[in-house]
């Protein structure tokens, strides 16, 4: 039970950062809102993707990596500052812009469902996952803080039958 706790309380306080919102749930909002369920599943796994991307780098050391040298830390938040900035812009850019027309009139979108729409939506998704400041600070302290530094590895007890 005791290497069990630590994972319990990190999926508690994870359960605690979800409930706030942020970048994330502000993408999947904007999809949801413009009715395009199909690129909202390669969001998720874009924002899935920026995710385990910030677990692997926290399991290998970011914490420490960041703590000391602290021009790495400053530049990861710029970045993923200036990444939402951008995107936010953009955001309310194309909510006050009128709709592109075409000659026949209607507004001016690439058919649902191609290969190009799930890339850009993976890529939106992982851009947003990757440069999320609350993700970066949630994983990259998370572990460096909840799990004990003699915590076993192994995820089965190595007890002879």
């Amino acid at each position: 039970m005791t290497q069990l706790s630590p994972l319990l309380l990190i999926a508690g306080v994870y359960l605690a950062v979800l409930a706030s919102p942020g970048p994330n749930f502000f993408i999947l909002s904007q999809m949801a809102l413009d009715g395009r369920q199909r690129e909202s599943r390669y969001v998720v796994l874009g924002l899935t993707t920026g995710s385990i991307f910030w677990v692997v780098l926290s399991l290998a050391g970011m914490s420490t990596l960041m703590a000391h040298h602290p021009w790495l830390a400053s530049a990861v938040r710029f970045l993923g500052a200036s990444y939402l900035v951008w995107y936010g812009g953009s955001l309310l850019w194309r909510a006050v812009s009128p709709p592109a027309k075409t000659a026949a009139g209607s507004a001016r979108r690439a058919p649902a469902g191609t290969r190009r729409d799930a890339r850009s939506a993976y890529r939106a998704g992982l851009l947003t996952g990757i440069t999320n400041p609350k993700g970066a600070a949630f994983w990259t302290s998370v572990f460096a803080t909840l799990v004990p530094a003699q915590a076993d590895l192994a995820p089965v007890s190595r007890t002879p039958l």
